[in-house]
């Protein structure tokens, strides 16, 4: 089994006006282009006006925590359906 790759871009949300921020999750680049994204854990989100949700390349991100190298996600499985 491969060691977890880490990830390509780290997920922050940025409140507009208040300045607050923070890492919510981590990004992976599949070999087609496509993004796969996972939220941090105990994360929700929710809509709300003035709050952005931004990927930074890992080299590029603000300083901040970093999300533990896990596994990229991989097709769904029933262990994952909550039901």
């Amino acid at each position: 089994m491969n060691p977890p790759r880490p990830p390509d871009f780290r997920l922050s949300i940025k409140h507009r006006v208040t300045g607050a921020s923070g890492t919510v999750g981590a990004a992976w680049k599949d070999d087609r282009g496509f993004l796969n994204i996972r939220l941090n854990p105990g994360v929700v989100l929710s809509w709300q006006d003035d709050v952005y949700l931004n990927l930074f390349p890992v080299e590029d991100a603000p300083k901040g925590r970093m999300p533990r190298a896990v596994s990229p996600p991989g097709p769904p499985s029933d262990d994952d359906i909550p039901f």
